[in-house]
């Protein structure tokens, strides 16, 4: 990789879409999810669940990323399997509690959704699975997003005891990841610049709406578990008839 490409593999890791466009995020979701503090000190694990979710959020193909002028071939394709095992390491090593059984049937859920998108559009390029049109298609996107929405704050167990700067970056590295299979990242220009901002202002109005029901969310009602494994459910469906012969 040449020093351009070094360059923008930086850029998108520390300025946007990672970096300080996540940082950005993260304060306006812990203000508007109204998420507590806490009074543990920030361990070396919680820094390493930061790092990854900010490595997963820098492939994410936001309209104007760095990452998809890469060379050579003008891209990298930004891989799901790898985004989203970085944002599993970054839950894994950042979330309190263990891994109860609603929890792990949230995970489940949000990855069989994924992974069928991904079969749908029979590519494992993060760019190529959200660029691809088709009202079918755009609705078993929009599906994975929400049952991944949903469930967030339970994977990354938002109002728990952990350090918030910690939860407030796992949470909204899933908010921006879930939001970005709903933007097309074909966009140029000022538009990728609107793009960025309408994404960092639904994030922040999703952690409004979530701080509303925090209550609930801090308990992992059933209701959290209900509607993300639906939503899930309809976004399988949905891509089995688009990836249907």
């Amino acid at each position: 990789m040449d020093a351009l490409g070094l360059l923008f593999a930086f850029a998108s890791l520390t300025v946007y879409p990672g970096g300080l466009y996540l940082a950005f995020v993260a304060l306006g979701v812990r203000r508007a999810a109204r998420l507590p503090a806490s009074e543990e000190r920030l361990t070396p694990a919680g820094w390493l669940a930061m790092v990854s979710g900010c490595a997963a959020v820098s492939l994410v193909p936001l309209p104007g990323s760095p990452v998809s002028s890469l060379p050579p071939n003008g891209g990298v394709s930004p891989n799901l399997v790898a985004a989203a095992l970085l944002l599993s390491v970054a839950v894994g090593l950042g979330a309190g509690g263990g891994w109860t059984r609603r929890r792990l049937i949230i995970a489940l859920a949000v990855v069989i959704a994924g992974i069928m998108v991904a079969a749908a559009t029979a590519s494992l390029s993060l760019t190529v699975i959200t660029g691809i049109p088709g009202a079918t298609l755009s609705a078993a996107r929009a599906c994975a997003a929400a049952a991944l929405l949903v469930g967030a704050p339970v994977l990354c167990q938002a109002y728990s005891r952990t350090p918030v700067i910690t939860r407030a970056v796992l949470l909204s590295s899933l908010t921006i990841f879930a939001l970005s299979l709903v933007v097309s990242p074909q966009r140029q220009g000022w538009q990728a610049l609107a793009a960025a901002m309408i994404v960092a202002i639904a994030a922040v109005a999703y952690a409004a709406l979530l701080g509303v029901v925090r209550h609930y969310a801090s308990r992992e009602h059933v209701l959290f578990v209900a509607v993300s494994l639906g939503a899930a459910t309809a976004s399988t469906i949905l891509a089995l008839g688009v990836a249907r012969p």
